[in-house]
């Protein structure tokens, strides 16, 4: 095989594994954020970004509300970039997606060229096939949400400087040019842009480029500013940014027992699964030379920059504790620092092909399981994209709904693809006047002699919904209810829940499966 050929072999493979599942339900873990972000793009479309002064708003209305709801914990660039999308392909789930499909595999491009720069063709041609074999790249780089925005910002800044501290210098003034557009645009994609330009600081530094250094901390702290002012003026103060915070930083994980213990054990494991065993042991055994280079103090340019991208990943998963606790794609700005630190160690073994094809073929065959698991996760919820759709044919366009509790259809869907805000309100509280619709939903067969289903049967007359697991009830809360139906139910109930009992008691969890379980016992993990 040729170069080319041989370099086109990860793109590939990449391509195959971030594009699997691409127009699936946004339904299963983290769904929340593909359907906030997707219905602000969807606002952007509808109401004009002129009209809603790039706000982003999550009411679904067919209109500028009067008192629109905001969704102001992160800047809004993701979501105008994906209302272009939307605007070009249609609002479908794969155009969303794409989005991020598209920025991720920009970043894996950028992974190539600033290996390039930093060890040559063999280096960079080795970070190019280990990025498009980590999970956490292909998994995490579909996920709608800021971090393949902010990550390819990032790598382009990256790349940038790079190109004007190491050229010459007729050279560096083009890259210069770029530097700061490219800093404005990954601060107004997340707040992590900030703390990725003070981890260059120790390239930078040492590269005595301190007007450099200070210029790009002026420009992303300038940009961080001014948006904290728009939303300050957007939503008269900022104290939902402030709570949002302090949730990601001082929530339940440090009510632990032992927390900080049970915390990085559970980065480690998330280490294990997202980047693989192998390659986080080849990325710990060089972080552990770089740093005992550094205690010797030799210094080197490169080895300035993989701390840097160390320093980077580390503050984000540390400065919001519980945030990297309870979700397993805080770790995806660790991808630069894993990809070069296990390329630098595979380096030393480039003429041990044995070695070399064993640890690219374990790494193919644990991706593919990997993404097996974590796609199976999103198909076992399509049941509740399959409630939220049968129920939402039955309410009026822009329909407020209150559902119980403890609603098992997916409530985030309900409120961006079928466009019906959703407050969550116990059967006692609901108010005729201000509901045509209550839906109660449950994650198996509804038991109809609980006290709550039966007061709402005995009241209103209702429909009843069902799908491949869970099955709900949507009660007309205009019409009176039909009592005769009450019989009826109770029979078919009972009748479904001991066939259900009855499979239940036949049934055996697979070994993964119970790992799987007692480790997110053991560590308290919402989801590993």
């Amino acid at each position: 095989m040729t170069g080319k050929q041989v370099i086109f072999l990860p793109l590939v493979i990449f391509s195959f594994f971030i594009t699997r599942g691409i127009n699936l339900p946004y339904v299963g873990p983290n769904a929340f954020n593909f359907n906030i972000y997707s219905i602000i793009a969807h606002n952007y479309n509808k109401l004009g970004l002129i009209s809603t002064k790039l706000a982003p708003i999550v009411s679904a209305s067919p209109a500028l509300p009067q008192h629109p709801v905001y969704y102001l914990h992160h800047p809004p660039l993701f979501s105008v970039i994906e209302a272009l999308f939307f605007r070009i392909f249609g609002e479908h789930f794969w155009a969303g997606r794409l989005t991020v499909i598209i920025l991720s595999f920009a970043s894996l491009v950028l992974i190539y060229l600033i290996g390039y720069r930093l060890g040559g063709k063999k280096f960079a041609f080795f970070s190019l096939l280990i990025a498009s074999l980590l999970p956490a790249f292909s998994m995490f780089g579909r996920m709608i949400g800021q971090e393949p925005l902010v990550l390819f910002f990032a790598l382009l800044t990256l790349f940038l400087v790079l190109s004007n501290t190491e050229l010459s210098k007729k050279s560096r003034k083009t890259y210069l040019f770029f530097i700061y557009p490219s800093i404005i645009l990954g601060t107004l994609s997340d707040w992590p842009m900030v703390y990725f330009v003070l981890s260059l600081a120790p390239y930078l530094i040492y590269k005595k480029r301190f007007k450099l250094l200070l210029s790009m901390l002026i420009t992303a702290i300038t940009t961080a500013l001014l948006f904290l002012l728009y939303i300050a003026l957007v939503n008269s103060g900022l104290s939902d940014l402030q709570s949002s915070f302090i949730n990601r930083s001082l929530g339940e994980v440090l009510k632990l027992q032992y927390w900080p213990f049970i915390w990085a054990a559970t980065i480690l494991l998330r280490f294990f699964v997202y980047f693989n065993p192998v390659i986080t042991l080849l990325s710990f055994f060089f972080l552990f030379k770089l740093f005992s280079q550094i205690r010797s103090k030799h210094f080197s340019p490169k080895n300035m920059v993989y701390l840097g991208l160390f320093i980077f990943g580390f503050i984000h998963v540390s400065l919001y504790p519980e945030g990297s606790f309870g979700h397993p794609y805080w770790i995806y700005y660790f991808i630069p620092f894993i990809t070069y630190s296990s390329a630098m160690t595979l380096l030393k073994f480039s003429k041990n092909y044995f070695i070399l094809l064993a640890v690219f073929l374990f790494s193919f065959f644990f991706l593919l399981r990997v993404e097996k698991w974590k796609t199976g996760e999103i198909k076992a919820n399509i049941w509740r994209y399959d409630l939220a759709q049968k129920a939402s044919n039955y309410l009026l366009p822009y329909e407020k709904v209150a559902v119980n509790e403890n609603s098992s259809m997916d409530i985030d869907i309900l409120h961006y693809k079928f466009l019906h805000d959703i407050d969550v309100k116990d059967n006692n509280s609901i108010s005729d006047k201000k509901y045509r619709h209550y839906i109660y939903s449950c994650t198996t067969s509804c038991n109809v002699r609980d006290k709550n289903l039966q007061y709402l049967i005995l009241r209103y007359d209702y429909k009843k919904l069902g799908s491949s697991q869970g099955e709900a009830y949507i009660f007309f809360l205009k019409e009176p209810a039909i009592k005769s139906k009450l019989d009826k139910i109770r029979n078919a109930s009972d009748e479904k829940n001991a066939v259900k009992e009855a499979l239940i008691v036949r049934e055996r969890e697979s070994i993964f499966k119970t790992i799987y379980i007692y480790i997110k016992s053991f560590l308290h993990l919402p989801q590993i």
